[in-house]
This record gives C-alpha cells, structure tokens and sequence, in this order.
C-alpha cells in the first residue's frame, strides 16, 4: 500500500490508517488480506482509489470517503453494486473486467460523469437509474442486450458499444446531446429508420456491419463515418450530411461510385483494399479530386463534372481493416 500507511490490531482485527492529505490510494488486496468493511479510516483528502487485481470483496457497508472523485476496480471484482452506496462526488466509476453483475436498481452518485461497465458486463440496461449527470458510457466485449427502451441520461455525449452487441437500434431513443457513436464489430441490424442525436458528429460501424444507409436522416452536424470490413452494399441514393469531412469503407467495399453526391465540405475518402472500380463517375459538390493509389501513393486527377468549386478531396486505396 503507498502513501505511509500504518496498521494496528483493534479488537482482534486489522485496521488501517492512511496519510492524511494522499491524493491517490492503490490498494493490492492479495498482501493486505482483509476485508475492506475493517479498514475504518479513509483519508479525508484522497481523490483517486484503485483496486488492483483480485480484489473481490462485498463494498455494502463500506463508509467512502466524501473527497473521493474517481474509484477504479481491476480483474477479479465481480460484486453486487445494488446496495452500495458511492460517495455522493464521485465522478468516474471503472467496474473491472470482470464485472457483472446486475444494475437496474443500483444508486450511482449524482455528479457522476464518467462509467465503465467492464469486459464482461451483459445485463439489462432498460429499467436501470443512469445517472443524469452521465456524460461517456463505456461497455466491454461481451454486452449484447436490448437498449430500446434506455432511459438515457440527458448529458451523455459519448456512447461506445463493445464487440458482442448485436440489438436493434432503429426504436431506440439517444440523448440529443451525444456526438460520439460506436456501434461495435458484431452489429449488423438495419439503421435507416435510427433517429440519431441531434449534435452527432461521429458515427462508427463495426466489422460486421453491412445494411443500406441509403435512407437514414443524417443530422447536420455529422463530419465523419466510418464503416467495418465487411460493409459493401451501393451508396446510390444516400444523402450524406451537409458537413461531412471524411468517410472510411472497410476491406470489402467494392461498389459503384458513379453518381454518388459527395458534399462540398468532404475531404477525404478512404477506400478499402477490395475496390477496383472505375471513377469516372464521382460527383463532388466544390471539389476537385484527385485519386491516390495504394501501391504508389500517387495522386492522379480524376474526370469532374462542370461547375466544380475550388476545393480538393483524396480518394485512398488500400485501408479500412476494422
């Protein structure tokens, strides 16, 4: 244990006393060998405390001290949280690895801003009390569960599902203000009827990913796409935002595209290792384009329609392996 701490027996226990002003506490629980409802005496200044590996204790009636901003698990923590209660500052929560346990009636602190579910966390989030103040949730690997019918927290600006999660999303309800969306390598579900949130910025397709985009109602706001290995269905017809920036199509793209109405704002187009098709037909809206080989990294311009603006856009080969 760092920061000076000092052990003494107390009514056959063991109890420990921690420095007074330490701002960071890791505790490593394999040496220590105690239950964490003995230790008495939390430092009252203490901003960050981590668990590091194996620890696996119940945290009910653990009395935390109110100075604590960011609390952090490692591999091996897999206790219930429903009747835990959190010091009402903390900001940021990391469950561990190996956390999973059911949260629909768990009580997270009100300022909280930050939550990382862990790699193996896969119960419901419907009927689960995020709190409003959530700004970036985080799942692992393994969460695959309906979301629906999430009672999302109003502040939450970042959402990143792990590489399992394969639900719909077209009914599903996001807060307004995210403007990160990560949808994970198992996704592959239909998406032109998502209503997606409003300050959007960027939206991530996973390596399964592969459903038209043709009909979705893109915010404005949205400058960046990406889509996974396996997305190659035809662009004909999609209405890419107004203040698109970059797209990125994986390894398997390899589809037409002529007549596809790129915006004026639209820089950079990264095209996977699969295309080999023609580009004489690309429309771009004030650009002029030039096309850049894999192999030798060379720009070469490519036909424009009449009327193009100014501007200048790189097509790149050879990329988009997620």
């Amino acid at each position: 244990m760092q920061g000076g701490a000092s052990t003494w027996d107390e009514e056959g226990g063991i109890c420990v006393r921690l420095a007074r002003y330490q701002r960071v506490l890791h505790v490593v629980w394999a040496a220590l060998g105690v239950s964490i409802q003995r230790i008495v005496s939390w430092p009252g200044g203490e901003g960050r405390l981590t668990f590091l590996e194996d620890f696996d204790q119940d945290l009910r009636w653990v009395l935390w001290s109110e100075g604590l901003r960011e609390l952090t698990f490692r591999k091996g923590f897999n206790e219930p949280i429903e009747d835990v209660v959190f010091p009402k500052g903390l900001e940021r929560l990391f469950l561990g690895a190996d956390f999973n346990q059911d949260i629909q009636n768990a009580s997270f602190p009100p300022v909280l801003t930050f939550l990382s579910l862990g790699a193996s966390f896969n119960h419901p989030l419907e009927g689960a009390e995020l709190p409003k103040s959530l700004q970036r949730l985080v799942w692992g690997q393994l969460f695959d569960q309906p979301i629906e019918r999430v009672n999302w927290p109003p502040a939450l600006q970042s959402i990143a599902f792990g590489d399992a999660f394969n639900n719909p999303v077209e009914q599903a309800e996001f807060p307004a203000r995210v403007q990160s969306l990560q949808l994970g390598k198992a996704f592959d579900q239909q998406v032109e009827q998502v209503a997606c949130p409003q300050r959007l910025e960027s939206l991530s397709f996973g390596r399964d990913f592969n459903h038209s985009v043709a009909g979705m109602s893109w915010p404005e706001g949205v400058n960046e796409v990406s889509f996974g290995y396996n997305f190659d269905t035809p662009l004909s017809g999609v209405r890419w935002p107004p203040y698109l920036e970059s797209v990125i199509f994986g390894f398997r793209f390899n589809k037409s595209l002529d007549n596809v109405t790129w915006p004026g704002l639209c820089r950079s187009i990264q095209l996977g290792a699969s295309f080999n098709l023609p580009l004489h037909g690309i429309r771009y809206h004030g650009a002029q384009a030039a096309a850049r080989s894999a192999n030798d990294n060379v720009a070469t311009p490519v036909p424009q329609p009449d009327g193009v603006g100014q501007g200048h856009v790189t097509l790149w080969g050879g990329g988009g392996y997620s």
